[in-house]
């Protein structure tokens, strides 16, 4: 989800969670359609993207995962 996306200065980033920790990672963005993004570069299949919390955390920190959503359109819910 677009949301997830984070904006500093001339870089974008995901955090996505890693042996329980949160990594930050850069991403290049390709289509954006309403609250979907294709992201071009940066993810790999089955990475896990954090949704909540995102803006409030750093690298390395350590992540509670609650629920892990395999269907973007589960984000909504």
């Amino acid at each position: 989800p677009l949301f997830t996306v984070i904006k500093r200065q001339d870089r974008q980033y995901v955090y996505i969670e890693e042996n329980g920790l949160a990594r930050q990672l850069p991403v290049e963005l390709g289509i954006i359609e309403d609250w979907r993004v294709q992201v071009t570069e940066g993810l790999s299949y089955g990475s896990r993207i954090v949704v909540e919390g995102h803006r409030d955390i750093d690298q390395g920190h350590k992540l509670n995962v609650v629920r892990v959503i395999n269907d973007s359109l589960e984000v909504l819910l």
